[in-house]
């Protein structure tokens, strides 16, 4: 009976997520909470009938091409859409009032005497006025917005005015770059203000730190909204990934528990976060090698049971049948289905993903952590194990009292050969993950020298309780 009743549960859950009956509900809310309308069955009749409107907001820092990213992606956008996206630029608003010299643009230039923020006050009425403006002449407009918010109260006077983006992209590139681009600006002949060489350099590390500053106050009150990339690369790699994750369904409706993939180049952390996200969660841990260990230890065929052992010691790859198979009893036991589960370690390869959905065990996420092969290598091929207290050590990062160095193991798993190919592995299987899991897929920077473990952590956090 409890079984039938399971299967029923997940049969209707499986209906309302195919159907986006969760997302149909919330787009509705959406409509009642920034609209008020007067006769809300009217309006949602409406708005159910009416093409589909889409908000997005790209913000980053100096050099991060935010505005040419956004005019790219409005105009991709809009060739396959019945109305056209419109792109909002807080950076032309604020050249327009300066031009007008109205009372906003001669506090606009004093701002720009110092080259810091313009007041909150003022970027919020320019950019609730352009929006009034547009939904005013096209109630089914969708639109980008580039640069706003740019700071905390920029922030929450958005979400006063009852404004849900569908997407917060955070563009995100080195200091280098941003330093080199407010130079650039501040040496620009268009610019309205010029300044003196010498102080150029103080300047463009002043504007840096303020966006710095005011960027955490955005994070805090955008919290599980944003979803951060790597603005160092290619405007055509970079424009690909957005319209990926312009793609995932985030929307908050109930959902049946989480069904999690982690997967990262070895070394990367994935395991203890693995296990911090099970335990926060109330989500199955499942640990491919350790269903390995525990088919060995309970194995009765002996002949079998060596040759387990024997792959696992020298690192060898199991048979994609018996991974599968192993994955799928676990995954179907009734605190796996309850519960929802997060799975380390399959799948490894095309034929095990293949195997997996023709079986039904479909992830609604799947997160890659990403670093880069010189991080994996610093990290993993100067691990030396301790067999006496059963702890790792990093001979690069860690101080190892004299006693204990001579005892230390180099494991067979830690040494170049094997990590240069697992990391090889890994990268070409990455392709199939981006080709047949594109649309539930979260990359993470996991780069320690960006990323400390906190906040890699909070990350993941954030793109489990926004699951797609």
């Amino acid at each position: 009976m409890g079984e039938k009743k399971l299967d029923y549960q997940r049969q209707l859950e499986e209906y309302l997520e195919e159907q986006k009956v969760y997302d149909i509900f919330e787009n509705m809310m959406k409509g009642l909470i920034m609209h008020k309308p007067k006769d809300p069955l009217q309006f949602l009749v409406k708005r159910l009938t009416s093409p589909e409107t889409k908000r997005l907001i790209i913000v980053g820092p100096p050099g991060s091409k935010r505005k040419e990213i956004a005019l790219s992606l409005g105009e991709y956008l809009s060739e396959e859409r019945e109305n056209p996206f419109q792109c909002i630029s807080v950076g032309d608003l604020l050249k327009k009032e300066i031009q007008k010299k109205s009372e906003f643009g001669k506090q606009i230039v004093e701002s720009r005497k110092t080259y810091s923020y313009v007041k909150d006050e003022i970027v919020i009425d320019l950019v609730k006025h352009q929006i009034e403006q547009l939904e005013k002449e096209n109630s089914s407009v969708s639109w980008i917005i580039d640069g706003f918010p740019r700071t905390r109260l920029q922030a929450i006077a958005l979400q006063k005015l009852g404004i849900f983006p569908d997407k917060f992209i955070l563009l995100d590139v080195g200091e280098n770059i941003s330093i080199d681009k407010v130079k650039r600006n501040l040496q620009s002949e268009d610019e309205i203000i010029h300044f003196q060489e010498e102080d150029v350099e103080q300047i463009a590390e002043n504007a840096l730190t303020e966006y710095r500053l005011q960027i955490q106050g955005v994070k805090e009150a955008c919290k599980g909204q944003i979803i951060e990339l790597d603005g160092n690369s290619q405007e055509n790699v970079l424009l690909e990934e957005i319209v990926r994750i312009l793609k995932l369904n985030r929307s908050k409706g109930p959902r049946r528990p989480p069904r999690i993939l982690l997967m990262g180049p070895p070394g990367c952390g994935k395991t203890d976060h693995a296990r911090k996200l099970a335990s926060k969660y109330k989500l199955q841990y499942v640990k491919v090698s350790e269903l390995i260990k525990d088919l060995i230890r309970t194995e009765t065929n002996q002949v079998r049971a060596q040759d387990l052992k024997s792959r696992l010691d020298n690192c060898k790859p199991f048979p994609n049948e018996l991974i599968v198979s192993l994955v799928k009893e676990r995954l179907e036991r009734p605190d796996c289905k309850i519960n929802g589960w997060i799975l380390d370690g399959c799948p490894t390869s095309q034929e095990q993903v293949t195997s997996l959905n023709d079986l039904g065990l479909v992830p609604s996420l799947v997160i890659t952590l990403d670093q880069s092969d010189q991080s994996v290598y610093e990290k993993i091929e100067q691990r030396r194990f301790d067999p006496v207290e059963g702890t790792y050590y990093n001979l690069l990062k860690d101080e190892i009292p004299d006693e204990i160095q001579p005892r230390l193991i180099h494991q067979r798993e830690h040494t170049h050969p094997i990590v240069k190919r697992r990391l090889q592995d890994y990268r070409n299987f990455l392709s199939t993950v981006d080709t047949k899991y594109s649309e539930r897929l979260i990359r993470i920077n996991a780069e320690e020298s960006e990323n400390d473990a906190s906040q890699v952590f909070m990350n993941l956090c954030d793109a489990v309780e926004n699951i797609v």
